[in-house]
């Protein structure tokens, strides 16, 4: 009798951890939106990509997805292959022509922009990053190769949420993408972003 007492106890308690392991893995997911300035996590986070610059990535593989922070994802055109298996909420896809199968329950928004010189990033920056801000899960931001577009509205988001320099946020990014490359405009734009963040963090510029 004993020794199923036992049995029956280890059961309710490795459930009970499991339980409560799936629900702190969820809140985290669910807390990064909210995250504000100030904060523990804020602080945490911001020193952890700032201090990442005395690291270099062993990860050389090229991948659909991969998670920048907890919550929030990067990837190609297949990384929407990932929703499901990483319960992903939100999606932000950043090219042209882009159509999300219907097979995925998502909140969906789409930048319509070509990965050419004359586009001005900045002009999508607060519809991008409300987006993000308004997850309640999960938020894979995605175009046709994931390196230049998509990573271009990453780092930007990084350094609008973290008031981080261009350099940290766009070092972490590589270090957990290391395909990620924004074309010439749009790393120039990134460093013109930057400059304006030193006089007005935390802001979107306005633009026309």
């Amino acid at each position: 009798m004993k020794i199923i007492n036992k049995i029956i106890l280890c059961l309710f308690l490795s459930t009970l951890f499991a339980s409560q392991n799936q629900l702190l893995a969820q809140h985290s997911q669910l807390l990064f939106s909210q995250i504000q300035p100030g904060s523990k996590e804020y602080a945490r986070i911001r020193r952890m990509i700032l201090e990442s610059a005395k690291k270099s990535s062993n990860h050389t593989k090229e991948n659909n997805i991969d998670k920048i922070l907890p919550g929030l994802y990067l990837g190609n055109d297949d990384s929407i292959k990932e929703v499901h298996k990483k319960r992903i909420s939100h999606v932000l896809t950043v090219k042209q022509r882009a159509q999300l199968p219907r097979e995925y329950q998502v909140q969906w928004q789409t930048i319509a922009i070509s990965d050419t010189k004359n586009i001005k990033i900045a002009k999508h920056f607060e519809s991008a990053f409300k987006f993000i801000d308004s997850a309640y899960g999960p938020t894979l931001v995605q175009c046709a190769g994931g390196h230049s577009r998509s990573t271009s509205y990453v780092i930007a988001y990084l350094m609008y949420k973290f008031d981080l320099p261009f350099e940290a946020a766009y070092h972490w990014v590589k270090l957990c993408r290391p395909t990620a490359k924004p074309n010439p405009s749009f790393y120039n734009q990134l460093l013109q972003y930057e400059a304006f963040l030193k006089l007005h963090p935390h802001t979107i510029p306005t633009t026309n």
